[in-house]
């Protein structure tokens, strides 16, 4: 039987087989000097890619807490979702120090109880960003929608984005909603030859929530693909 540890404190465990991360900071319960855990996580992984290297160790990843609604309230339970910047930080510093050829042995998300803290993952995590299109004016009828991405906190990157992607129903499937065209984050305008409705998908990185935008009537007039073929 081996015993794997937690935290990075491999000294005072000469016999385990390891050591495991999991939330925490540098001046614990407090938190002051090290709010997202960051710094911890940073120091767990140079020690585990180095020094300890031969050690079964295991990185760690979250979201954010906030235990407002438990029972146990603490400062150490309160950090900061940041829209989904503080859940990729943290996969990045396992990053900053493995990779293919030196791979962590196994990665955990890190939960309190899960929804008591709003630490579950499984509806998705917040960017704070929501999407608005409309479609450019235009007399003869439009082909070419617009968008911006909003966001609602001053936290929010645009780094939790992965891509664009056009969705629509054209007139001759007004019942079948499909996939147009994939774009990138900084495209910001899309155009067509095919009369319909249209929606701008926000699609997030790992974990983090896709958002659709409103629906945008097109009736362009310019080459029309007739229904039944191209």
């Amino acid at each position: 039987m081996k015993f794997i540890f937690r935290n990075a404190n491999w000294s005072a465990h000469p016999s385990g087989a390891g050591q495991y991360a999991w939330v925490n900071c540098n001046n614990t319960p407090a938190c002051t000097n090290d709010s997202s855990g960051l710094n911890y996580l940073d120091n767990f992984f140079n020690l585990a890619s180095s020094t300890y290297s031969s050690y079964f160790n295991g990185g760690a990843s979250w979201k954010g807490f906030n235990a407002s609604n438990s029972g146990f309230n603490s400062p150490l339970a309160t950090m900061a979702q940041s829209c989904g910047s503080q859940w990729l930080n943290t996969f990045a510093k396992a990053g900053s120090y493995f990779n293919a050829q030196m791979q962590v042995p196994f990665m955990q998300v890190a939960t309190w109880n899960d929804y008591d803290e709003g630490t579950e993952i499984e509806t998705g995590i917040d960017n704070c960003y929501s999407i608005a299109a409309s479609a450019v004016p235009d007399p003869l009828g439009s082909n070419t929608m617009t968008w911006s991405l909003n966001a609602s906190d001053s936290s929010a990157s645009p780094g939790t984005i992965d891509h664009l992607e056009i969705w629509g129903s054209t007139e001759c499937s007004s019942y079948l909603w499909t996939y147009r065209a994939t774009l990138s984050i900084s495209t910001t305008s899309w155009g067509t030859s095919s009369a319909g409705a249209y929606a701008v998908k926000m699609v997030g990185k790992n974990s983090i929530i896709n958002r659709l935008s409103n629906t945008v009537s097109l009736s362009p007039e310019v080459n029309p693909r007739p229904c039944g073929g191209e």
